[in-house]
């Protein structure tokens, strides 16, 4: 079985529109599950609130969504959400 690194080190997300989530992006993923907000994302990963706006939008169009619920639901659909107790 492999390790949840190494998991995200090969995840290919959507292989079929070879698009690659990166595992800070995962990771920013996640946080939005956690109901963080933009401003406490940014705390927690010592960027500015624009930054992760900018991440999260790019991450939208990436993956063809329209919104960060829609980022969350793509996380639960490929298996990317941490469950707390696996943190």
């Amino acid at each position: 079985m492999l390790s949840e690194l190494k998991k995200r080190q090969i995840l290919k997300v959507n292989s079929n529109k070879g698009n690659e989530l990166t595992s800070a992006e995962i990771d920013l993923i996640n946080d939005l599950y956690e109901e963080l907000t933009h401003k406490e994302i940014a705390d927690k990963r010592n960027l500015s609130p624009a930054t992760v706006d900018s991440y999260i939008s790019k991450m939208i169009h990436k993956v063809h969504v329209k919104n960060s619920i829609g980022l969350i639901k793509y996380g639960l659909e490929h298996r990317l959400i941490r469950e707390r107790w696996q943190n």
